[in-house]
Formats: C-alpha cells, structure tokens, sequence
C-alpha cells in the first residue's frame, strides 16, 4: 500500500512538472484551424477546427519546425501547421484582458485612479513632444537639402569659373603668339621694303652713270 502511494505520490509531481514547464501556444486569429493525426494536409483530421485564441500545449515539432504536435485542454492531440499558431493570446484577448486590468485598476481606488491619469497625461506630453521633434526634424530635414543644393551649385559655379580662367589665359596665349606673328611678319616686310629701296637706288645710280656714256660714244652723223 505504502508503495502504492510512493509511485502515485511520483507520478502526481511527474505531471505537475511537465504542466510548469510546458511550453504553450494560441491559435491565431484565422477563425477555424483544423487539428491533423500527422505532418501533412493529407493526414486525418482529428479535431475540425480549434477557435481563435485557444491555448495549446507543445509536445513535439517536424524537423523543419512546420509542423507541431499540440494537445489542447481537452486532451485532444494532433498536428497543426506552426503558421497558425502565436506566443501569446491574439489581440482581441488581450485586448480583453488590458481592459479587464483597467478596471481593476479604476475599482481599487482614487490613487489607482490618479495614477493612471497621471500616465495618461504623460503619454499626452510625450506625444505631443513628438510631434513637436518631428516638425523639427522635418524644418532641419528641408534646410540640409537647401544646403545641400546650394553647396552644388556653388561647386558647379566654382568648377565653371576656374574652367573660364583656363579658357582665357589659353586665348592670351594664342593672342600673345598671333603678336608675335604679326611683329615678325611686319618686321620682315620692312625688310623686304629697305631691300627694295636699297636696289631701286643701286639701279637708278648704275643708270645714272652709264647715261652719259651712252650719248657720249653715240656716233655723229655728217652732212655733205
């Protein structure tokens, strides 16, 4: 008897650990899931559809993780795609559940009460202290793109102005050579001029001197 009562006493903290350490999961908001006797669509469907939000306990998983093993409340075990399941209680629940914890707070007294105006009002100021950031963070957005512009166009105005500088002292280089040419060519013009001059005064001074010898051994002619 007394043994008896040992292993009962063993089994009963055996199923009272597995139930603390159990992890749980909820279906998730999708209506209906169906509960499946293996890892497939194909495999038989041993529960129709679990509701929205029912807690199930994990015993095992396919190698890839999509597929678990679940067993609900009701003893009722099967597979069911990981998709369709979430960590905690889907948001209607919790939303329930929030709702629930306000009222307890609002029935537990006038301090409850204030404190959680006071958070209310806080949560007011926050939002309002963002809101203000994010206009200023919009006006500051906006005037780094201004300047952001500007310094292009001033990079741009820079680049077009120094390519205008190279632009004119290669046209006073060109201008400077287009002088020099037209000194040479002038200066050589003058050359060939005092050339010229030079000889036209050689010959007119060479005619100059055989004229008269000309007219002088000119033969005279006679009359009878």
């Amino acid at each position: 008897m007394k043994i008896k009562l040992n292993v009962a006493l063993v089994l009963l903290l055996t199923i009272l650990t597995h139930a603390a350490e159990a992890e749980m999961r909820y279906v998730s908001d999708v209506l209906y899931v169906p509960l499946r006797s293996g890892q497939t669509i194909e495999h038989r469907i041993v529960h129709r559809g679990l509701k929205s939000g029912t807690e199930v306990e994990i015993m095992d998983q396919n190698e890839d993780a999509s597929w678990l093993n679940v067993k609900t409340r009701s003893g009722i075990e099967g597979w069911i795609q990981t998709q369709y399941l979430l960590n905690q209680p889907i948001a209607r629940h919790r939303i329930i559940e929030i709702n629930q914890k306000l009222d307890q707070l609002k029935s537990s007294g006038g301090d409850q009460v204030k404190k959680l105006v006071e958070l209310q009002e806080e949560t007011n100021k926050l939002r309002r202290e963002k809101k203000s950031l994010d206009k200023s963070n919009s006006t500051l957005s906006r005037e780094l793109t201004h300047i952001k512009k500007v310094s292009a166009n001033a990079i741009r105005i820079d680049e077009a102005n120094n390519e205008l500088i190279k632009k004119n002292q290669l046209m006073e280089i060109e201008i400077e050579q287009l002088k020099a040419e037209r000194d040479k060519f002038e200066n050589d013009n003058t050359s060939e001029g005092l050339k010229y001059g030079a000889l036209i005064m050689i010959v007119g001074l060479f005619i100059g001197l055989i004229a008269p010898m000309l007219r002088t051994s000119r033969p005279t002619s006679g009359w009878a």
